[in-house]
Formats: structure tokens, C-alpha cells, sequence
């Protein structure tokens, strides 16, 4: 368990370029009712995630004295949004939420008659599991990521391409992700220093070999996947992973013409998943009412042993009775328990669009292993304003933050100039992996056109 505060610094600086006085503000975050500490409060600015609570409830933040009349609100899926001013917070030792609701009882009356909580989980989990068996399939697909350094946007990366999943994804077992666009803005090198230390894989003859990402926002992508296979693999309406939670139905709500069970779920028990201990995992699934099929999902776990927290939105839908994501929100907090320097912070959203079978003869449909997930050097140096231009940066969320980011510059020369940021470290050892990634390429762009019948 982490003990330590976490340190999360968020300095203003004014207009004339000098830093103003900070003040520090700290506490602990208590549910009102048990008074046991609450994991995993994410506190926000302006929209912006500056730091969550750790283990024991606690928090704690910088913040220019001149900005004590702003709100902090404070997130989390079981309780009601929270509001206080800063000069407020200032003197609270102490804050404590409210459950939104108390579960219901233990027998709930649908259609099919009187239902006990324990028959409509077994119900739920047999429907994930039945319609959850996908076979391999492509997705043409969207992809915005921003990233934070401490509280501020750093960096941001969109792209429109194609993912193949394979046929049962785990943390050990990527898709395959194949950008056909991609505009980006140049980042903060501090940051890709954090992230890319000690980033190796092994080739095909088993040597060793330092990813020769040239932006992290392809690192990053490369990491939710394998978090996403993480939970995949310990999905709470698994048959394998439900025994590692515990239940209770929180309430029913409707959306349109349907009725959704919202059940809460926490982990009570340590997930060993192949040297990535799983720990932390709590949410709510919104289950149908009718049919018992999934329709979302919030979580946030964490790997025991790395110092972030990792969040999932995710939003189903059912393509010829099969359970596919469509929507993927995600975001993960990186932090140093000490010293408060570098917390990190970075949001993506995952758009999948048309499903496509793949073909059973591509020998890539089981997965694209850690390694070769991604596939893009010859678009990760381009952009393409052309293409851009009749695809507006609608989401408000990165629409602020690339705004936050360049100010009053012009976008496309920008974006022109993140095409052209060269690769971090690049040692032999990365240009040889710049080889062995391009060689991959070559050969797997041959079977996705003849699957998809596309010429790239």
C-alpha cells in the first residue's frame, strides 16, 4: 500500500512572467456514513485533473495565493460531484461525501418475476460471456489524447486509421493499431524522459531493442491497450473475474426505451495477471434490464507496483449479437510520491467506428503481440492539412487544451511542426528497431488491404 502524499503542484504563472506565491493545500477525503477514507477522488480545475486522493484519502497541491476564490470539484463515480471554493478548502482538514444512494434490496421485481441480486449477476454474466466471444475483426477508428505535466497541457495527438483486435486481447496480446492520419503538437521532452527510461521489447530472433517511438503519444497508446487487456482479462462479468469483486445493485435508471441495472462492483482481492498484480478495481456496470447485456462500463484500477492510477469509460454496443467497445475513455495519473515533481496526467478517447470481419488467413488475427501493436512511421511525419480541414476539433475537452497549448499561433504550422519532432534517444539501438518495426509494417500492410479490400 502507498503511504506517502501524494504531491500534486500546480503553479500559476502571471503575466508578467514571474511566479507568484504559492500556497500548499492539503487533506483527506472520508465517505460521510462509514468514515473510511475514499481512493482515488479525482480533483479538478477548470476541467482538469490536478491530482486524485491516494490510499488513505489523502491529497495535496500547490496553487498561486492570487487564485484562492477558484472552485476545486471532487469526482468519483459513487458519490455526488463536490464543490468548494479554495479559500474554503484552505482551512478544512477534513472532507467528507455522501453515497449516492442506498443499494437496492436483495430482491428486485422485473418482467421475469422476482430476481435476487445473485440471479441477475448470473444472468449478466452468462449474457457477457455468450455475446463477449467475438472472432477477430477490423474497425476503422479515432483517436485524441492530451497530455498533462503537472496540471498543464503538454502535449496533444489525434488520428484517424484502422485497428485489428484479435481474438481474445490481453495484456500480453495487443491489437494492432495502423494510423492512415495523424496531426500532433511538439511536446514537452521531459515528459517522454519519464515514460520512455528503460523502454525495450525483444525482436523476432529474441534480441533486445529499445521502441523507437518518435512522440509518446505512441507509447501511450501502445500502454492502454495493454491496460485495457488487463481488464479485459479480469473483466468483473467474466467468468474468470468475477469471483475477485463484490456486488451490490445500486439503482435502475432509465435511457430511452430501456432499463439499466447500475451495479456497483469492488475488488476484494488481489488480481495476479502475469506479473501485472492488479489492485484497487472498483466501478459500476450498467447492465439491461431486459436482456441482462452490458452496456457500460467505469472503472479505475492500478498496477501494484506502478505509482498511476488508470481509469476506463467505456460505452458497448451489440454488431450481430456480438458485444463490441465503441467508445473508449481513458485516462491515467502518473505520479512521484515525494518530491510532487512530474505528475502526469494523460486523457484519450477511442472512437470505434464500422465493424469488419477479418480474414481467418491473416496470420496476425491472434494478435499482434506488445511489441509490433502499432505500425505508422511513414504517417507519424506527415500531416496533411487537406485532410483536416473538413474534420474540426469538436470535442470541447482537446479543443481547450490545444487552444490552452498554442495560444493565438496559427494551427496547421503547429501541426507541421509536431510532424517533424524527431525520435527521443535515438541510438543504434533505436534505429534498429526503427528496422525491425518498418519490416513488420511492410508485411502486415499487405494482409489488412486484401482484408479490407483497400489500397494504402
Amino acid at each position: 500500500m502507498i503511504k506517502k502524499m501524494i504531491f500534486c503542484a500546480f503553479a500559476i504563472v502571471l503575466g508578467n512572467g514571474l511566479i507568484a506565491q504559492n500556497i500548499t493545500i492539503s487533506g483527506k477525503i472520508i465517505d460521510e456514513g462509514t468514515r473510511e477514507p475514499i481512493f482515488g477522488v479525482a480533483l479538478m480545475l477548470n476541467d482538469r485533473i490536478i491530482c486524485y486522493s491516494n490510499d488513505e484519502g489523502a491529497f495535496k497541491f500547490e496553487i498561486d495565493n492570487s487564485h484562492v476564490d477558484e472552485i476545486i470539484s471532487f469526482h468519483h463515480f459513487s458519490y455526488p460531484n463536490k464543490a468548494l471554493l479554495i479559500s474554503k478548502l484552505k482551512s478544512l482538514q477534513t472532507i467528507q461525501l455522501v453515497q449516492m444512494s442506498i443499494p437496492l434490496e436483495e430482491v428486485v421485481i422485473s418482467s421475469a418475476g422476482k430476481l435476487t441480486k445473485k440471479e441477475i449477476l448470473k444472468r449478466a454474466v452468462k449474457q457477457y460471456e455468450d455475446s463477449g466471444k467475438t472472432s477477430p475483426y477490423w474497425s476503422d477508428f479515432n483517436y485524441k489524447q492530451t497530455i498533462y505535466n503537472n496540471s498543464k497541457p503538454q502535449g496533444f495527438l489525434e488520428s484517424d486509421g484502422y485497428i485489428l483486435m484479435p481474438e481474445k486481447i490481453s495484456s500480453w496480446n495487443s491489437p494492432i493499431i495502423v494510423p492512415n492520419q495523424m496531426r500532433r503538437l511538439n511536446e514537452d521532452p521531459e515528459i517522454a524522459e519519464l515514460d520512455f527510461k528503460d523502454m525495450f521489447v525483444n525482436n523476432r530472433n529474441g534480441n533486445k531493442i529499445q521502441i523507437p517511438f518518435k512522440h509518446i503519444g505512441g507509447l501511450y497508446m501502445r500502454s492502454h491497450w495493454r491496460d485495457y487487456g488487463s481488464l479485459a482479462e479480469n473483466h468483473p462479468l467474466s467468468n474468470k473475474g468475477f469471483k475477485y469483486f463484490r456486488f451490490n445493485i445500486d439503482k435502475i435508471i432509465n435511457q430511452g426505451d430501456e432499463e439499466f441495472y447500475v451495479i456497483d462492483f469492488k475488488q476484494h482481492k488481489t488480481i495476479s495477471n502475469k506479473g501485472w498484480e492488479l489492485t484497487h478495481m472498483q466501478g459500476k456496470l450498467w447492465v439491461n434490464k431486459r436482456t441482462f447485456g452490458l452496456h457500460k462500463l467505469i472503472t479505475q484500477f492500478r498496477h501494484r507496483w506502478h505509482y498511476s492510477y488508470i481509469n476506463y469509460d467505456i460505452q458497448y454496443q451489440l454488431f450481430e449479437d456480438k458485444l463490441f467497445p465503441y467508445e473508449i475513455d481513458l485516462s491515467t495519473y502518473k505520479y512521484q510520491t515525494s518530491s510532487g515533481e512530474h505528475n502526469v496526467v494523460k486523457r484519450g478517447t477511442v472512437k470505434l467506428n464500422t465493424i469488419y470481419k477479418a480474414n481467418t488467413k491473416n496470420p496476425y488475427i491472434h494478435g499482434g503481440g506488445d511489441g509490433n501493436a502499432f505500425v505508422w512511421y511513414d504517417v507519424h511525419e506527415t500531416y496533411n492539412p487537406e485532410y483536416w480541414i473538413d474534420r474540426p476539433l469538436s470535442d470541447i475537452r482537446y479543443r481547450n487544451d490545444v487552444f490552452s497549448i498554442l495560444g493565438k499561433q496559427n494551427w496547421d504550422s503547429a501541426f507541421v511542426k509536431g510532424a517533424s519532432q524527431k525520435e527521443y534517444k535515438a541510438n543504434s539501438l533505436a534505429i534498429k528497431g526503427i528496422e525491425f518495426f518498418e519490416d513488420v509494417r511492410n508485411e502486415f500492410i499487405t494482409y489488412m488491404e486484401k482484408d479490407l479490400n483497400i489500397n494504402e
